[in-house]
């Protein structure tokens, strides 16, 4: 039901609430007989699902914290595979270039852009290598479903590998030129 909204849903949530344009339509909300909006004014009053708000304050932080934890993983990921790629080229510009066609490519499969799962198998297969699509996943999984740390520990364990192992094949690789 639309109960007069300017949009159709049948469970109404804090985030679409505070969406609605006009005015008039919240208090056409609060004096119709909708349940989800008097469950949801008793929950927030009750402290948004009985949590406190420094816990609440706690779930926002630790959410920076966790993009913050995977953001740094990659980074020393592709700064690692820049180092590769630099090692074996000839010219800065062979590396510039290798490394912009390999950036594109990463970006383009990450699921950035396109969902993994639409993705033709061998691509989806493809992905399982790309640093960024890990990095794609648990920015998702904390900002968009609300997940903690248990939630992408699965993420930052491959990022972390992806950094360890790239780092380490960054350093056997360099050889000095005089």
């Amino acid at each position: 039901p639309s109960y007069g909204l300017p949009y159709s849903t049948s469970i109404v949530s804090i985030p679409s609430i505070a969406s609605i344009p006009s005015i008039a339509s919240i208090k056409h909300l609060k004096n119709s007989s909708c349940t989800e909006y008097k469950e949801i004014r008793t929950r927030c009053a009750s402290g948004c699902h009985g949590s406190s708000m420094a816990s609440r304050a706690r779930d926002i932080w630790g959410g920076y914290i966790y993009i913050y934890i995977l953001a740094v993983l990659l980074i020393l990921s592709i700064s690692s595979l820049g180092l590769i790629v630099s090692n074996y080229s000839d010219t800065l510009q062979q590396a510039m270039l290798v490394m912009w066609f390999i950036v594109v490519c990463l970006i383009l499969l990450s699921g950035l852009f396109t969902p993994v799962r639409s993705m033709p198998l061998w691509a989806q297969r493809l992905t399982l290598l790309n640093p960024c699509r890990w990095f794609i996943d648990g920015v998702r999984t904390v900002f968009v479903r609300g997940g903690g740390f248990q939630s992408i520990f699965l993420q930052v364990f491959v990022l972390s590998l992806f950094a360890i192992l790239m780092g380490g094949w960054a350093v056997v690789s360099y050889r000095k030129r005089t």
